[in-house]
C-alpha cells in the first residue's frame, strides 16, 4: 500500500476488521453443515499428500489447493487408510463418527488462507486504478459477496481457484502495462500457482494474457518479447512441478483413453505418434499427475455434466447459463453497481483490462460443456467488485447512490447467514430449485440439519434419499434409505436435487405431493399416510415436536 502513512494505517485497520468479520462468519458455518459432495475427496487428497508424498489418490485436480486444505488436519494426527481411489480415503475419515467433525473443520479451516488473497489484490487492483476510497469500497463489496463466503466456508478448491486466477490477472496486466523482467517473473509465478491449483486456469489465463497485450498495444522489440515468454513459460513449469514435488515418471497412452487422444493428434502408426508415444513412457517424464489431469479433465467436457437450467435438465450445457447464474445468485445492488461502473467509466484506462478479464472468463465459461455452478466463475467476482469500485472515487451524488447501493449489498449478505451456499438474490428467492441445481444449491449440506430436526422431534421411521456422500449412521442417524423404484410411506426426506431429476428422474412422483417442512435450503420432509393413493395430496398426518 502506498499513500501517506495515516491513510495506509487506517486502510490496514480496515482490510483487517474485514478479514477478521469474513473469517468469523465462515467458522460460524463449519457446524451447522455436513459436508457437500467433494469436501471428502478434497481432505483426504490434502492429508495424502503429506502422509505419502505422493498422488496415488488423484489427479483429478492439481495439488495446491489440496495442500492447504490437508495440513490442519494432517498437523492434528488425522492419518488415512491405504486407498486408490479418490474418495475412499477421504470417506474413510469422514465416515468416523469420532473423526468426522474434526477432520471436515480443520480441513474447511485450511481454506482460510486464500481470503486475504482475494482481498489484498482488490484492494490493491482498485487503489492502482481509481485511489483509496474507492479500493476500499471494492474490498467491502468482495468481503460481502455471498458466493465467496460460500467456497471459503467448504473444503474445496474454488476459493483457491478463484483466488489465485484473479491474482495472475492481476499480474498480467503489471506485466502489460510494465513489460520488465520484475512483472514477467511475478507473472510466472503467479500463472503457475494458478495452474497449481486448479486445472480451469490453463482455460481461462492464456486468453487473458494475450488480450491485455494485445489492449496495451505497446511495442515491444521481438527478441526481447520471446527471452521474457520464455522465461515466463519456465517459470510456470517450474512452479506446477514444485507443487507435484518434482516428480517424474512414467505416463503410459493407455491410461484413461489417453491413447485415444493421442490418436486424434497424430495418426497411428505415424513417426509422430510413435514418437509421442516413446516420450510419454519414459520414466524421466515430469509431473505425469498434472499431465493425466489435464487429460481428464480434457474428458469430463467431452463427456458433459448433467446440470438443470429454468427446470430443463441437459448432458452438455446451454450457452446462457452463466448469465443466468449471475442473474440469481449475486446480490442486486452488486450487479447494479457493476453494470452501473461498465456503463460509467467505459472501457478507458486501466478499466478496459479490468472489464476485459471479466468478458474473457464469461465467455470461456459459456462455451463450456461442464455447467455445474457459480463456482467455476468465482474469479468474475473480485473484477467486477474492482470495477464497482470505479464508482466510489466520484463525488456528488453518485457516490451516495453507490453508497447506498453498498449497504444495501452488506445487509443481504448478512441476511443470508449462514446460508451462502445456496444463496438466491429476490429474482428467485423462494424458488430456487425452478432455475439451478447442484453446488449453486444442493450439494449436500443440510444432512446434518435434517439430523438435529429429526432428534428433536423424535421422528422413526424416516426413509431418506439423501444428495450427498455423508453416511446418516456417521450422524447418528437411524434412516432407511429409498431407491428409485420404491414408494415409502410415513416420513419420508428427499434432497432437492433428488427431486428436481439432477441425476434420477424417477423421484418427480413425490412432487404431487406437499412438503411438511423444508430443512435447511435443500432438503424436504414429507408425510406420506399408507391410505393415500399415489398423485393424491396428503392429509395432515402427526406433527413434529
Amino acid at each position: 500500500m502506498s499513500g501517506p502513512p495515516a491513510g495506509r494505517r487506517a486502510a490496514g485497520l480496515i482490510l483487517g476488521a474485514l478479514l477478521a468479520v469474513q473469517a468469523v462468519r465462515v467458522a460460524l458455518t463449519w457446524r451447522e453443515f455436513s459436508a457437500t459432495i467433494d469436501e471428502s475427496g478434497h481432505i483426504g487428497s490434502g492429508v495424502g499428500l503429506y502422509q505419502w508424498r505422493t498422488f496415488v489418490i488423484d489427479s483429478v485436480h492439481p495439488p495446491l489447493a489440496r495442500y492447504a486444505l490437508g495440513l490442519p488436519p494432517y498437523l492434528a494426527g488425522i492419518r488415512l487408510p491405504p486407498a486408490e481411489k479418490l474418495w475412499d480415503s477421504g470417506q474413510a475419515v469422514l465416515q468416523d463418527a469420532g473423526s468426522y467433525w474434526k477432520a471436515l473443520t480443520l480441513g474447511r479451516m485450511g481454506n482460510l488462507v486464500f481470503l486475504p488473497v482475494v482481498l489484498y489484490y482488490v484492494y490493491r487492483w482498485a487503489f492502482l486504478l481509481y485511489g483509496r476510497r474507492a479500493a476500499l469500497a471494492a474490498a467491502v463489496l468482495i468481503a460481502f459477496s455471498p458466493n465467496m463466503l460460500a467456497q471459503a466456508s467448504v473444503a474445496t478448491t474454488d476459493l483457491a481457484a478463484g483466488a489465485s486466477i484473479f491474482a495472475a490477472a492481476f499480474h498480467f496486466w503489471r506485466w502489460a502495462a510494465e513489460p520488465g523482467w520484475g512483472s514477467c517473473l511475478r507473472a510466472g509465478v503467479a500463472a503457475g500457482v494458478a495452474a497449481a491449483c486448479k486445472f480451469s486456469a490453463l482455460a481461462y489465463l492464456p486468453v487473458v494474457l494475450v488480450v491485455f497485450f494485445v489492449l496495451a498495444g505497446a511495442w515491444r522489440p521481438p527478441m526481447r518479447a520471446l527471452r521474457q515468454g520464455a522465461v515466463f513459460l519456465l517459470l510456470v513449469f517450474l512452479v506446477v512441478w514444485a507443487a507435484y514435488q518434482f516428480q517424474t515418471g512414467r505416463l503410459s497412452p493407455d491410461r484413461d483413453g489417453g491413447h485415444e487422444t493421442l490418436d486424434r493428434l497424430a495418426a497411428p502408426g505415424s513417426a509422430a505418434n510413435r514418437l509421442a508415444a516413446a516420450v510419454l513412457e519414459s520414466r524421466w517424464f515430469p509431473a505425469p499427475a498434472f499431465v493425466w489431469g489435464v487429460h481428464r479433465t480434457y474428458l469430463h467436457a467431452t463427456w458433459g455434466h448433467p446440470a438443470i437450467l429454468l427446470g430443463e435438465r441437459r448432458q452438455y450445457g446451454w450457452w446462457y447459463y452463466f448469465p443466468v447464474v449471475i442473474g440469481v445468485k449475486s446480490t442486486i445492488p452488486f450487479l447494479l453497481l457493476a453494470v452501473w461502473a461498465g456503463a460509467w467509466v467505459g472501457p478507458s484506462g486501466g478499466t478496459r483490462f479490468v472489464a476485459a478479464a471479466a468478458g474473457v472468463i464469461l465467455a470461456v465459461a459459456m462455451c463450456s460443456t461442464v455447467q455445474i455452478g457459480v463456482r467455476h466463475i468465482l474469479a468474475l467476482y473480485p473484477l467486477l467488485a474492482v470495477l464497482a469500485g470505479s464508482l466510489f472515487a466520484a463525488e456528488g451524488r453518485r457516490a451516495s447512490v453507490a453508497a447506498v447501493l453498498l449497504v444495501w449489498h452488506a445487509g443481504e449478505s448478512l441476511w443470508a447467514h449462514p446460508d451462502y451456499l445456496a444463496y438466491f438474490n429476490q429474482v428467485a428467492r423462494g424458488r430456487e430449485e425452478r432455475f439451478l441445481s447442484d453446488s449453486n444449491l444442493d450439494w449436500g449440506q443440510d444432512l446434518a440439519r435434517l439430523g438435529r430436526h429429526v432428534e428433536q422431534n423424535r421422528i422413526r421411521p424416516l426413509h431418506l434419499r439423501y444428495f450427498g456422500r455423508t453416511r446418516p449412521d456417521t450422524l447418528g442417524m437411524d434412516v432407511r434409505v429409498f431407491g428409485p423404484e420404491d414408494r415409502p410411506t410415513g416420513w419420508v426426506a428427499i434432497s432437492v436435487a433428488h427431486l428436481q431429476g439432477l441425476m434420477d428422474p424417477s423421484y418427480e412422483w413425490l412432487r404431487s405431493y406437499q412438503p411438511r417442512v423444508r430443512i435447511g435450503k435443500t432438503i424436504l420432509l414429507y408425510y406420506l399416510p399408507a391410505e393415500v393413493p399415489a398423485g393424491a395430496v396428503a392429509p395432515a398426518g402427526p406433527q413434529p415436536r
